[in-house]
């Protein structure tokens, strides 16, 4: 799992490829991985902590759509007891 995140922050960092939807899973967590609170912290510590770069703005924003998108799928199964 890590590794994927690492190779995760490196298309985030490059803003790669093209379309965030593009991004295969893995290195792109699925929603069960996106529930683990140790994703969601590892997201947030390497990849909003770098957001210093210039441009992008688009990209990042669909990226981390898809993210929140992902993790409320986790939650609204566990709150139905389907995860």
């Amino acid at each position: 799992m890590e590794s994927d995140l690492e190779q995760l922050r490196r298309l985030y960092l490059a803003l790669s490829p093209p379309a965030p939807r593009a991004i295969a899973t893995p290195p792109f967590p699925t929603a069960a991985q996106l529930a683990l609170e140790s994703v969601q912290t590892w997201l947030v510590e390497r990849l909003l902590e770098s957001e210093d770069l210039e441009g992008g703005n688009r990209w990042r924003l669909a990226f981390w759509k898809r993210i929140v998108a992902l993790s409320e799928d986790a939650v609204r199964a566990a709150f139905l007891g389907l995860g």
